[in-house]
């Protein structure tokens, strides 16, 4: 029996509009969407559970993964929505002044909640010491977004009794 980790059958829309209307209070006043959502402290959390050290001081904002000029510098990765055996994400690439990069992806998990998750097959970042690359530490990044997709597929299925 496999028993998913995400809500199955969601559409692009319904999770676009789940993060447009995301909502946290900052210096008294309501943020909404996509930055709302990174910079909320549960998604923070959840960023550093996966074990992957890097900040969100910069990210993709981009919604469409066909539009060449928002993305981040990534090569084979697209920021932006994609669907993934009918589960929609939001690919995300973020990383700090100093940081190269690491990639992420936004879905509604199987509670009915955003949540994110990190790949680590595909992702380009310093492994051995599980963090982002500084700027000017590696020549030149290659994420590989067909894998990320596999492992993220793996994540949410889990076999049970």
């Amino acid at each position: 029996m496999i028993i998913n980790k995400a809500k199955l059958n969601v559409t692009i829309d319904e999770l676009k509009k789940r993060i447009d209307d995301f909502k946290i209070i900052e210096d008294g006043e309501p943020v909404h969407g996509l930055y709302a959502f990174i910079w909320n402290d549960q998604t923070q959390f959840n960023l550093r559970r996966s074990g992957v050290r890097f900040g969100c001081e910069n990210f993709t904002y981009c919604e469409d993964m066909n539009d060449e000029d928002e993305q981040l510098g990534t090569p084979g990765f697209r920021a932006g929505y994609d669907s993934i055996n009918n589960i929609a994400v939001r690919w995300v690439a973020a990383g700090n002044d100093s940081d190269m990069p690491v990639c992420f992806c936004i879905y509604i998990n199987y509670v009915d909640e955003l949540d994110v998750y990190v790949p680590h097959n595909g992702n380009d970042y310093n492994k051995k010491e599980n963090r982002a690359y500084y700027y000017g530490e590696k020549d030149k990044l290659e994420y590989n977004q067909d894998e990320m997709k596999k492992e993220f597929f793996n994540y949410i299925q889990c076999k049970g009794a």
